[in-house]
């Protein structure tokens, strides 16, 4: 259990990419060296850079980015970044935002030497992402969208709203479930099914999954559900609460480990803490 929990704290984004489909890769993109200082045709000196790489090509929705190396490709396997016609200062760039929305990221930096000679390196800049390619991201059940937006939310520091949004996406689960069940019993027991409680949701939706009536048998079971229910409650005082309430890292961990736990035992059967590392962490 403790190994699990560390896991889903420090390679949160290997479980997401697990519990939504995302996809690893990686991406080269052409450098054209924009600067804000005033060119000077053939002649040597410091250039501020500041330029935007357009990614909604190739993706759809951007969960991670991670400027990998940049340079110009000399040899095959390595980008020399000393392509300024001057060693004094090499091409020195860092990712300085990334737009979530509108799929992009923009980097600064510098290099010294003559830009037109460096642009005519044909440098580029190699990128690691995390995300959906065009058109899936569209076909993702509401529970893995919630998710990929908690994710986000968390990545800025905005606990609170991240906590809430794993939390809706536990609701959107049980909801999503419920509604496969619903095919197996007689219409007349639809309304009140839609009409239970998050709790009573749960469990009919494990009872189901796991083809059980004693939740009990499943290892990992009581352990989720504990957590489920320390986050429910803190939920509801969100919801309610006439105060601020404040919501730690910590309690952000908890609720996506339900989430995590509650999609590996129904999803993919597996009920004990190993299975579910393995599962989630290949």
């Amino acid at each position: 259990m403790k190994n699990l929990k560390n896991k889903l704290t420090k390679e949160r984004l290997t479980a997401i990419a697990k519990i939504t489909g995302a996809s690893y890769s990686i991406l080269e993109k052409h450098l054209a060296l924009e600067s804000p200082t005033p060119f000077l045709k053939s002649q040597e000196q410091h250039y501020s850079l500041k330029e935007s790489i357009y990614l909604h090509n190739d993706f759809e929705n951007l969960l991670h980015v991670k400027l990998l190396d940049y340079g110009s490709k000399f040899e095959e396997d390595q980008l020399e970044r000393n392509i300024g016609s001057s060693d004094r200062e090499p091409l020195e760039l860092k990712i300085s935002e990334i737009d979530y929305k509108h799929q992009k990221v923009v980097l600064e930096g510098s290099i010294y030497g003559d830009l037109l000679h460096a642009s005519a390196n044909d440098p580029i800049a190699k990128f690691l992402i995390a995300g959906f390619k065009p058109g899936d991201y569209k076909k993702l059940d509401l529970y893995k969208t919630l998710t990929c937006e908690a994710y986000l939310l968390e990545s800025r520091g905005d606990t609170k709203l991240s906590f809430f949004t794993y939390f809706t996406a536990i609701e959107s689960f049980a909801a999503l479930k419920i509604q496969d069940y619903k095919s197996s019993v007689h219409p007349e027991l639809h309304h009140a099914l839609e009409h239970l409680s998050l709790d009573d949701k749960i469990k009919i939706a494990g009872r189901e999954s796991c083809s059980t009536d004693d939740l009990s048998t499943i290892p990992a079971w009581g352990d989720v559900i504990g957590e489920f229910k320390k986050a429910q409650k803190l939920r509801n005082k969100i919801a309610h609460a006439h105060s601020r309430v404040e919501v730690s890292t910590e309690q952000v961990d908890s609720v996506f480990y339900c989430l995590a736990g509650l999609i590996a035992i129904m999803n993919s059967k597996k009920y004990d803490f190993i299975s579910i590392r393995k599962h989630l962490f290949p």
